[in-house]
């Protein structure tokens, strides 16, 4: 009888570090939103580090630039994959920018600092270059974007942060240009005033 205790104990334990093991099958944690490190490890203590040679994958946008509202589609091309963040951010910048919609199927959105602002994998299905996600832009120009992305091929091998081509912006208000349209407006308004003296 206490040789079956102790087996059943030792069967509890094992369990409970399954969930540790099996990682984030069902979405990234709100804790990737910053880094989109996927925080996988084996067994709860070891961490699984991502990949440092280059990467198969590469993040493609619809356009090289955008509108305010626009609606571009994204796609990760580079064969199969299971797990992945996906965002639009100024360079340099941690925040994620405009909206998703329109998800592709084991796809889900992930509420980083925003509704919508963030895509994360549903499961652990199979994505692939027909996955297509939408992005829709802020309604005023924030300036130049790039869609950044980590991919998980599987549960120990992926990369952290790919990159697309900027993406640049454009259209109506005073966008990333506010600087230049002040110094205008100040050199008309003194040529104007105290010019004519």
């Amino acid at each position: 009888m206490r040789r079956t205790y102790g087996t059943l104990l030792l069967h509890l334990a094992l369990l409970c570090h399954v969930p540790c093991v099996l990682g984030f099958g069902s979405g990234a944690p709100v804790t990737a939103c910053v880094h989109m490190t996927p925080g996988h490890n084996y067994g709860g203590t070891s961490p699984v580090d991502p990949q440092t040679d280059p990467s198969p994958f590469t993040v493609s946008s619809s356009s090289t630039t955008y509108e305010p509202g626009q609606a571009l589609t994204v796609t990760i091309e580079g064969g199969d994959y299971q797990g992945i963040i996906l965002q639009a951010r100024q360079p340099d910048d941690t925040t994620p920018i405009g909206t998703w919609s329109n998800l592709p199927d084991n796809t889900k959105l992930l509420e980083c600092t925003s509704a919508g602002d963030s895509v994360t994998h549903a499961n652990k299905d199979l994505k692939d270059d027909s996955s297509v996600y939408l992005w829709t832009a802020p309604s005023s120009n924030v300036g130049d974007i790039e869609f950044v992305a980590t991919v998980a091929q599987n549960y120990s091998v992926f990369w952290v942060q790919l990159t697309s081509p900027q993406i640049t912006g454009s259209g109506a208000g005073l966008g990333v240009y506010p600087n230049a349209f002040l110094l205008a407006l100040v050199s008309t308004i003194y040529f104007i005033f105290l010019g004519n003296n």
